[in-house]
């Protein structure tokens, strides 16, 4: 939007402090006019609602809660009581866990086809979990509006051209750019791009790989002329792009080589923000940036927000990919591309370069724009299947020169991959800790699907009983003692303490070198899952390994944790359905990540007892996980969440919500402790979620406009007690 000549004498800052100070006064007034309408409307409906619910009243008082029903039932007869005496009112139990509890107990309570009948009267084809709300922007909205949001304005060109005068450090960036029957009008754009950079050390080097098209080459020639800093070398034989890229780096003589396909564009402020960081950290040997899809039209789709580096997710993709730039002499070193990787080609140089232990930089920002050309990789990966034979194979070398026992295969989703690790023999002890109170259906579940369902062979089970009173419970664990000579069951009879209860098993009882954290509610899915977690937590970089959870419907409950989400953490994906696209596959593919949940939580022991273990004092049973975790992350290791490793996890049935005053009162001490302790770590970010994403609405929304978080209890609440 065009300033006015009022707005152009005042400073930014003066602008902005004047809308804040706008924005407030309306929101006052807003909330202001939002209270009376709601005590008129409680004043209105509260004596009728308390007269005609008298008599449910009465039924649900006796019913539900003495005589102990379901947490279903409950849930249904709270509402509908709720709805009764102040039908207003119900609204404020509105939110995802209710929607989502409240549909799954009508389904499990009522008749499954009164429930189907239902939904299609509603014209609700997948209501549970309740996601997909009409008033929320799809992930394309988002980002157009993001795009409109953050145009790179005449003025802040400007201050970058007068801030790019001014570095310490201004390198000569080399362009590389491999050609081939490029159509012109694609070829002009792309060269245009870099001519309009705001940074403008750089040189454009171009060899074209004996093209056919007399336009591509004409092209080429023209530019050349036109500009002392585009360099060109035009090949006589068809090579291909490795040969082809490795000869428009030897026309290179900058300090740092960025990539750049003769199709693709960058944004103008690309080179700048390469050198920015340059500046800051010059030690720095490679760095990339985020990227999106050009359209036919012009316009742009599928941004790719990456995270900071995970060699996890490195070694499962090339999620790297654009911009790309590589200090020039680690190239040098590494024989640039080699021949015989094309489709992967840039992959196996990364691989290569992993090697060497770089510094590498990601810059959280759009600086590359890949366009969408018929058999090109960004339309479709099917394109270039010859790609997934090349890329096992730099794999391959990968494991061979690390010397990593394994294999790799290819992985869930196209594209990705999965690198399964050989397990060190002999086998470690795992010691798999249950802490529990009576809830023997549920206990039962748990141990005999450890049992069933674990190829894993050697591992310990310690049942923690904490105050145990039912007799059916002291049966059952006579009877396991009997049959099972690797399952040790344990008494810790004090006040319930999540963090003390394992810490003193796993102190006092354990005997495995790796310690398993798990949930009496959880059951395992998949035969392998012990292994596939033993296989990441025996590499000596990984503190912590976490795994998939899934709801009773085959929904998400856990893959992987944002820390700083919802003002402390909150679950990514949670209630996608299993198998379902995630952002950029990430549910489904083995990756690094600031924490996971202990609900499943394999952790190297003595390192466990090295940093103290679960926080006993001040975080008793929420966010013990996540401040273990990030201990874990400071102690320099990895935390790796594998989908490898599938469980179900009857989430929150073993203790319930926290639905007491005393409990809240509790709840709301540890998020004020985990907060102050970690407010270092919240202020800069979850490095595997990328800043440009919410942290006050859902996992991989966009953040759009200025955001302030709002500290939501209940939702908190719903992933934490688990």
């Amino acid at each position: 939007m065009p300033r006015s000549s009022t707005e152009e004498e005042l400073t930014d800052e003066q602008i902005i402090r004047q809308q804040r100070e706008t924005i407030k006064e309306l929101t006052h007034a807003l909330e202001h006019k939002q209270k009376e309408a709601f005590d008129l409307k409680n004043s209105l409906s509260f004596r009728l609602g308390w007269a005609l619910s008298l008599p449910f009243r009465f039924v649900y008082n006796g019913l539900f809660d003495k005589n102990g029903y379901s947490d279903k039932r409950r849930l249904i007869g709270k509402m509908i009581f709720v709805a009764f005496q102040n039908p207003f009112s119900l609204l404020r139990h509105i939110n995802y866990r209710n929607f989502s509890l409240l549909a799954r107990a009508l389904r499990e309570e009522a008749p499954r086809d009164i429930f189907r009948n239902f939904l299609k009267l509603m014209g609700i084809q997948n209501a549970i979990p309740f996601e997909n709300e009409a008033h929320r922007l799809s992930f394309p909205e988002q980002y157009a509006l993001f795009l409109s949001q953050n145009k790179l304005t005449d003025q802040a060109q400007n201050k970058i051209r007068e801030t790019c005068q001014h570095f310490a450090f201004q390198p000569l960036i080399s362009i590389v750019t491999p050609v081939y029957n490029c159509p012109p009008v694609f070829l002009e754009k792309c060269i245009q791009s870099v001519r309009n950079q705001l940074y403008t050390n750089w040189e454009l080097c171009f060899h074209d790989d004996a093209s056919t098209d007399p336009g591509t080459i004409a092209c080429l020639q023209k530019w050349q002329q036109a500009d002392s800093r585009i360099k060109l070398s035009l090949g006589k034989e068809n090579e291909h792009i490795s040969s082809a890229t490795n000869a428009a780096i030897s026309l290179a003589s900058g300090t740092y080589i960025g990539f750049l396909d003769h199709d693709d564009e960058l944004s103008p402020d690309a080179l700048y923000e390469v050198v920015k960081a340059l500046n800051a950290h010059p030690q720095l040997d490679f760095l990339y940036s985020d990227e999106d899809k050009l359209e036919a039209d012009g316009s742009h789709t599928d941004p790719y927000f990456k995270p900071a580096f995970s060699i996890d997710l490195f070694l499962s993709y090339n999620y790297i990919c654009h911009f790309a730039v590589m200090r020039k002499a680690l190239g040098d070193q590494l024989g640039w591309l080699r021949t015989g990787f094309e489709g992967s080609q840039d992959y196996d140089l990364l691989l290569r370069m992993m090697d060497h232990e770089p510094e590498i930089h990601h810059i959280p920002k759009v600086l590359y724009h890949w366009r969408k050309m018929a058999g090109s990789t960004a339309a479709l990966y099917e394109h270039k299947g010859y790609a997934s034979d090349t890329t096992i194979q730099a794999l391959e070398e990968y494991l061979e020169r690390n010397e990593i026992p394994g294999r790799v295969e290819p992985s869930i989703r196209p594209g990705s991959f999965r690198i399964i690790r050989e397990l060190q023999a002999p086998y470690e002890l795992i010691s798999i800790i249950i802490p529990f109170r009576d809830k023997v259906p549920l206990l039962r579940a748990c141990v005999e699907s450890i049992l069933q369902k674990t190829h894993y062979p050697h591992f310990e089970i310690i049942l923690v009983s904490n105050s145990s009173k039912e007799a059916a419970t002291f049966s059952y664990l006579a009877a396991l003692k009997k049959r099972h000579s690797h399952i040790r069951i344990v008494e810790y009879n004090q006040p319930f303490n999540y963090s003390k209860i394992n810490n003193w098993a796993v102190a006092e009882h354990a005997k495995g070198k790796y310690i398993l954290l798990l949930n009496n509610d959880v059951e395992a899915i998949n035969p392998g899952w012990l292994t596939e977690m033993s296989t990441h937590i025996q590499r000596k970089e990984v503190g912590a390994v976490g795994a998939k959870l899934l709801y009773d419907d085959n929904s998400l409950q856990h893959a992987g944790v944002v820390v700083g989400l919802g003002g402390v953490a909150g679950h990514a994906f949670k209630h996608l359905m299993d198998g379902e696209a995630s952002y950029f596959n990430r549910a489904d593919i083995v990756q690094n990540l600031s924490a996971c949940t202990a609900a499943c939580l394999m952790v190297k022991r003595e390192l466990f007892l090295e940093l103290g273990g679960l926080e006993e004092d001040f975080l008793q049973i929420a966010f013990n996980d996540i401040d273990l975790c990030l201990k874990i992350r400071e102690a320099g290791y990895l935390i790796t969440y594998t989908p490898f490793a599938k469980l179900y996890h009857h989430e929150s049935r073993s203790r319930g919500y926290e639905d007491t005053h005393a409990k809240q009162e509790r709840f709301r001490k540890e998020v004020l402790f985990f907060q102050q302790k970690w407010r270092s770590f919240l202020a800069k970010g979850d490095p595997y979620y990328n800043p440009n994403f919410s942290l006050s609405g859902h996992a991989y929304d966009l953040k759009i406009g200025e955001e302030r978080i709002v500290f939501d209890e209940e939702s908190l609440a719903e992933f934490i007690y688990d």
